[in-house]
């Protein structure tokens, strides 16, 4: 039980350093937008939404409903005021939105518009 009140206390802290300006962008996403997304974020995001899925690729973790049946996962949800549902939501959301920010730009081809021709005069 000490454990989930921690780690529910860290998670508060950093929430509150973010949004308070005690924290700068430039440090936490010093490894790189793309980097955090994808070594942190969609890790967790691919966890939750293989629950209970039947076409689950070979080799993912399962995370069906018994993921929560662990009594620190389940006592974090609790501790937090959040359900189960609410959770994966929340963060199969945040992933959904940050996903746009980790485009690679240099794979993105500029293109330039059509100028149309000008008429014949006549």
């Amino acid at each position: 039980m000490q454990l989930a009140l921690f780690l529910l206390q860290g998670a508060r802290i950093a929430i509150s350093r973010l949004g308070t300006g005690g924290d700068t962008t430039k440090r936490i996403l010093g490894g790189g937008v793309v980097n955090r997304f994808e070594t942190r974020l969609k890790p967790i995001a691919a966890f939750l939404d293989s629950a209970g899925s039947a076409d689950r690729t070979p080799g993912a973790p399962k995370a069906d409903s018994k993921w929560i049946g662990g009594g620190l996962a389940r006592l974090i949800v609790r501790r937090a005021k959040l359900t189960e549902s609410t959770m994966r939501l929340l963060v199969l959301g945040l992933v959904k939105d940050a996903e746009r920010f980790t485009v690679n730009n240099q794979a993105a081809t500029i293109v330039a518009p059509v100028t149309p021709p000008k008429p014949k005069a006549s």
